[in-house]
C-alpha cells in the first residue's frame, strides 16, 4: 500500500494503451512482487494497469489499462520549426491536470541521447505526460527539467518504435521478467555508443601542461 512514485501518462490508442516514462513505473518493472501500477483519470476514475513494453534508454514505457477511455491522443511528428508554440500536459506535485505553454527549440545537438529542448517549466509529477503541437498530436513525452524554463521531451518517434514492437508481437517480457530486458537494452545502447566513439575517423589531441 506504499506509494513509490507519481507521474503522468496518456492514452494513445483507442483500446487503452497508455504511454509514460520508464522511471515512473521502474519499481513495478524491477520488483513486480512488491509494486503494482494504478491510474487515476481526470474525472477521478481509478483502475489498474499492466506493463507491456519498456525502453529504459529513452525513459519510456507502455502500459495497458483495465478499461478504455475516449478520446485518445494521436501520435504526430517531432520535427517542428524552432520557435513553434507547443503545450505540455501533466500532474505537477499531484495538484491536478496542468497545461504548460512554451516554445519548441529543436533537438539537442550536444546530447548523448536525442531530446527535444522545451522553453517551459516541467515539474515533478509531470513525467510521462504528453507534449502536443498546435494540431493536438503528440510530438514528445515529458521527461526532465533543468529548471528556470529549461525542460526536455523524448521525441515521439521513440514511442512509435516501442509501440511497433507491441503491434508486431515482440513484447519482450510476457512473464513479467523485465530485469533481463532492462540489462540487455542498456548494454546494447552502451555498446553502440562505444562503437560510434571508436569509429570516429580523427581523434584530436591536446597537450595539457607538461
Amino acid at each position: 500500500g506504499e506509494k513509490a512514485a507519481l507521474g503522468s501518462g496518456f492514452q494513445f490508442t483507442p483500446d487503452g494503451y497508455i504511454a509514460t516514462n520508464y522511471h515512473v513505473v521502474s519499481d513495478a518493472a524491477l520488483f513486480p512482487e512488491l509494486y503494482s501500477i494504478e491510474y487515476v483519470t481526470f474525472d477521478d476514475q481509478k483502475g489498474k494497469a499492466s506493463l507491456v513494453n519498456i525502453d529504459p534508454v529513452h525513459d519510456l514505457a507502455i502500459l495497458k489499462a483495465d478499461q478504455t477511455f475516449r478520446p485518445y491522443l494521436e501520435l504526430g511528428e517531432s520535427a517542428l520549426d524552432k520557435g513553434t508554440k507547443i503545450f505540455s500536459f501533466g500532474n505537477p506535485y499531484d495538484l491536478g491536470m496542468t497545461i504548460v505553454e512554451g516554445l519548441y527549440n529543436g533537438i539537442m545537438e550536444r546530447s548523448m541521447y536525442r531530446k527535444i529542448l522545451f522553453s517551459g517549466s516541467l515539474n515533478p509529477g509531470m513525467s510521462g505526460g504528453p507534449a502536443l503541437g498546435a494540431d493536438g498530436k503528440i510530438i514528445g513525452v515529458n521527461v526532465s527539467t533543468a529548471g528556470n524554463q529549461i525542460s526536455f521531451f523524448v521525441p515521439v518517434e521513440y514511442l512509435r518504435n516501442l509501440w511497433d514492437e507491441v503491434k508486431a508481437g515482440k513484447t519482450p517480457a510476457p512473464s513479467g521478467r523485465w530485469q533481463e530486458i532492462i540489462r540487455g537494452r542498456l548494454e546494447a545502447s552502451q555498446d553502440q555508443f562505444v562503437n560510434d566513439l571508436l569509429a570516429e575517423p580523427v581523434w584530436t589531441k591536446r597537450q595539457i601542461g607538461r
